[in-house]
């Protein structure tokens, strides 16, 4: 049985979940004994290839690893694609460390099979060991190579299937003041304002509307969607609950606009003493790949200044991971074909009212 935490990653199967595994014919993308590759090289070589294959894996040399699969399998996945399967693995698992023991060798016919243990090191996930796998090998005119397919991977990748990490988010923690006042909760709301391009009906009068209300300059909102497919749903900017209430009549009539909700970060008294308890904001494309190592997508938001970025890690919670199994005949459609929650005229809740501005709002005693 597989360790419990390498349950936790999520495999999207192209086929049922069900279905039964490779088989000793079925492995490597077709590849087959090439009979040309005679005599047969022993057991011992093909083990000696095996470990410079693993080897090479857990120092991430991709190009030693490719080198060494058949010639079939490198037919079948050019080198681009080999290296995007591995890379795309370790960012969602987040690994941090691979070694593999080797267990044992057996020929089977005319292949060999190497029984191996694979220990990963994750950030996310902590250490699991995915245990008693199986790398095969074929007798080619270049010596024994790697039978190789996206399974070597991980068994359930067989077949097309893509490996994911699905997070669960917890709500960003209130920060209160030393008396149980609320300063900072989740009860905001955010409207997302979005266009598509061919449904514009005014497009001078509709770019003029948007920068007045986004308080930006024509020129920016057109950059938001003018290379953009025209019937693609584009995001061009957030507004408040209040603002949306004035303005959508307006962006609807000039625009066509599509509104979407989601809840936001709500401030004591409107931001009073913002310079203490700060805000949160989008992660900057600088800090990306820092930020994914600790659980996040570069679409989360953090903690910028103040207390919500001092008290990150306290107010952001702890993220988990859910396994689940997805078919991708079932998968939910792109992003920009979705459709929206909202045009204008339906309805939306109303931004609830802030905090009146009672005590000392930089009275600030705990989170």
């Amino acid at each position: 049985m597989r360790n419990a935490l390498f349950g936790m990653l999520v495999f999207l199967l192209a086929l049922s979940a069900c279905e039964p595994g490779p088989t000793q014919g079925d492995l490597g993308a077709g590849d087959e004994p090439t009979a040309a590759a005679t005599p047969v090289p022993n057991l011992d070589d093909a083990l000696a290839v095996a470990g410079t294959f693993l080897e090479a894996w857990t120092q991430l040399d991709y190009e030693g690893m490719y080198g060494l699969i058949a010639p079939n399998s490198r037919d079948a996945y050019p080198f681009e694609v080999f290296q995007a399967a591995y890379e795309q693995a370790n960012k969602q698992m987040t690994l941090l460390e691979l070694d593999v023991d080797i267990l044992s060798g057996t020929l089977q016919g005319v292949t060999a099979g190497v029984a191996y243990n694979a220990n990963f090191t994750t950030q996310l996930l902590g250490a699991f060991t995915d245990p008693e796998r199986t790398l095969y090998l074929l007798p080619t005119v270049e010596g024994w190579r790697v039978a190789w397919s996206p399974s070597d991977i991980f068994f359930e990748m067989v077949r097309g299937a893509r490996l994911t990490l699905e997070r669960i988010i917890p709500n960003r923690a209130n920060i209160y003041d030393r008396n149980g006042r609320v300063i900072a909760d989740q009860n905001g709301t955010a409207i997302t304002v979005m266009v598509v391009p061919q449904d514009i009906a005014n497009e001078e009068r509709c770019v003029e509307e948007l920068a007045r209300v986004l308080r930006v300059t024509p020129a920016s909102v057109r950059a938001k969607y003018e290379y953009r497919p025209a019937d693609w749903v584009t995001v061009i900017d957030e507004i408040d609950a209040e603002t949306y209430q004035a303005e959508s009549g307006t962006l609807t009539s000039f625009c066509n606009a599509i509104f979407d909700e989601r809840p936001t970060r709500r401030y004591y008294g409107g931001g009073v003493a913002s310079q203490i308890v700060g805000f949160v904001g989008y992660i900057p494309a600088e800090q990306c790949a820092e930020w994914e190592l600790r659980g996040y997508t570069c679409d989360d938001l953090v903690g910028r200044v103040g207390i919500e970025r001092w008290g990150e890690d306290i107010l952001a919670g702890r993220r988990g991971r859910h396994p689940a199994h997805h078919h991708t005949r079932r998968r939910a459609a792109p992003a920009h074909r979705r459709k929206p929650r909202h045009r204008a005229g339906e309805h939306l809740p109303h931004h609830r009212p802030g905090f009146s501005d009672q005590g000392p709002a930089g009275d600030l005693g705990r989170l």
